[in-house]
C-alpha cells in the first residue's frame, strides 16, 4: 500500500484495499500509506484513504500526523479533508 501511494498508483490502492490491505501499518519511518499520499500530495488517493477509514491522526516515528505533510506542501483542498 506504502509503494503504491508512493508512485501514485490509484487503481493499485483500490484493489489492495479490496483485498483487505491493512490500512493503517506503518512503514520504517512509521508512516502509514495517508503520510505517504500527503506527502505526495494525491488528493484522490487521500479521499480514497480517508473514505476507507484511514487514522488521520496516526503519528510516524517524528510524532507528525498526515495534516503535517499536508501543511508542509501547502494544499489548501488536502488540509480541508484532513481536518
Amino acid at each position: 500500500l506504502h509503494v503504491a501511494c508512493e508512485f501514485k498508483k490509484l487503481d493499485a490502492v483500490k484493489d489492495l484495499l479490496n483485498n483487505n490491505a491493512i490500512i493503517d501499518v506503518k512503514n520504517k519511518d512509521g508512516k502509514t500509506p495517508l503520510h505517504i499520499a500527503c506527502e505526495k500530495d494525491d488528493t484522490k488517493i487521500i479521499k480514497l484513504l480517508i473514505d476507507n477509514k484511514a487514522n488521520i491522526n496516526s503519528t510516524n516515528y517524528e510524532g507528525k500526523i498526515p495534516l503535517h505533510m499536508a501543511c508542509k506542501n501547502d494544499d489548501i483542498k488536502i488540509i480541508e479533508l484532513l481536518i
